[in-house]
C-alpha cells in the first residue's frame, strides 16, 4: 500500500514540475538562455570591430607618464607662503593643471614642459598661488605626537647630542612610564637606542649616577615647529639634484647654490684634517656640554 501511495506522489510531483516554469527552480527559460548568448556574442563583434592599441605605443605612453611625475608644483597660499612645511605643500602635476583650468590657482612659473590634450597645450605649472586664503591653524597650539617631538629636538638625542635618522631615534619618557610618566612635551624627548636603552626606568634624580644629563623639554609654540619644519625643508632640498629654480625664492633657499658649496668645502676640511673623524666627534661633544 504505502509503494503505490509514494508512486502516485512521484506521478503527481513531475506533473506539476512540467507544467510550473523552470525558473522556479533556480534555472532559466530556453528563451532566456537564448537571449544571454546573443547578447554575449554582439559583445564580442563589437570589441573584435575596435582598432587594438600598438604595444610600442602603449609602452612609449607610459614612459612617458613615468617622466612627468617628478614635475611636482609646489602650493602657496594667498600671502605666497607655504601651505605647510611638514610635509611641503606640493601637487601632482595632474592636480595642478587641473586646478589652473579650473581658475582655483594663478601660475607663477612653469617647467619646460608641455602636455597635450585632444585639443588644447598646457605648460606644467611649478609652482601656483591660491586664489583664495586658507587658515593653517598656526595659533592653535600644537598637539603631541612622536613626529613633532623629533622636529623639535631637531632629530638629536638630548642625551648624547648625537644626530641620527629618524628610523633611530625613539621617544623617551623622562620620568618613565611605569612611575606614572605621561606622554606629554613637557615629560618626552628625542634619544637614540643606545642612550634609550642605557636610561631604561630610572628616574631623573638617578641620570647622574650613570653618567646621563637630564634633560630639560618644554611645549614649543606652533611656529617655532614651523621654523623648523622650513629649515628641513630646506635641508631636503640639499640633497635633491633637480629642484626647480622657482621652489628656491617661495622656501627661503635662495641661495641654495652657495649653501651647498659651503657644505662640500666644510666636508673637504673635515677630511683634510689629520684629527680621526671619532675624536674630532668627541671634541665637538664635550664643547656641546661645556654650554
Amino acid at each position: 500500500m504505502k509503494v503505490k501511495q509514494m508512486a502516485i506522489t512521484g506521478l503527481l510531483v513531475g506533473a506539476a514540475r512540467g507544467l510550473i516554469p523552470r525558473t522556479t527552480f533556480g534555472t532559466q527559460k530556453p528563451l532566456a538562455r537564448g537571449l544571454a548568448r546573443r547578447r554575449a556574442a554582439r559583445k564580442q563583434q563589437q570589441a573584435q570591430r575596435m582598432p587594438s592599441t600598438p604595444p610600442e605605443k602603449v609602452d612609449g605612453h607610459a614612459r612617458r607618464l613615468s617622466q612627468l611625475q617628478g614635475h611636482t608644483c609646489l602650493v602657496l597660499n594667498a600671502d605666497w607662503q607655504p601651505l605647510s612645511y611638514l610635509p611641503l605643500s606640493v601637487w601632482s602635476w595632474q592636480d595642478a593643471v587641473k586646478a589652473a583650468w579650473q581658475e582655483r590657482v594663478h601660475v607663477v612659473s612653469s617647467y619646460d614642459v608641455r602636455v597635450r590634450s585632444a585639443s588644447a597645450s598646457f605648460a606644467i605649472p611649478s609652482v601656483v598661488v591660491l586664489r583664495n586664503y586658507e587658515k593653517r591653524g598656526a595659533e592653535k597650539a600644537p598637539k603631541f605626537s612622536k613626529r613633532l617631538m623629533m622636529l623639535r629636538d631637531g632629530y638629536r638625542c638630548q642625551y648624547c647630542k648625537d644626530s641620527f635618522p629618524p628610523s633611530l631615534l625613539t621617544c623617551d619618557h623622562v620620568v618613565p612610564r611605569a612611575y606614572g610618566g605621561s606622554s606629554t612635551w613637557e615629560n618626552t624627548v628625542c634619544a637614540c637606542t643606545a642612550c634609550n636603552a642605557k636610561k631604561a626606568s630610572l628616574l631623573p634624580s638617578q641620570l647622574k649616577a650613570v653618567g646621563m644629563r637630564l634633560p630639560n623639554p618644554r611645549a614649543p609654540s606652533a611656529y617655532e615647529l614651523e621654523a623648523a619644519a622650513r629649515g628641513l625643508a630646506v635641508h631636503n632640498l640639499l640633497r635633491k639634484k633637480n629642484v626647480h629654480e622657482s621652489w628656491k625664492i617661495h622656501i627661503g633657499a635662495a641661495d641654495l647654490n652657495a649653501t651647498m658649496a659651503k657644505v662640500a668645502r666644510e666636508n673637504e676640511e673635515l677630511f683634510a684634517t689629520d684629527v680621526e673623524p671619532r675624536k674630532l666627534v668627541k671634541r665637538d661633544r664635550s664643547v656641546a656640554y661645556s654650554r
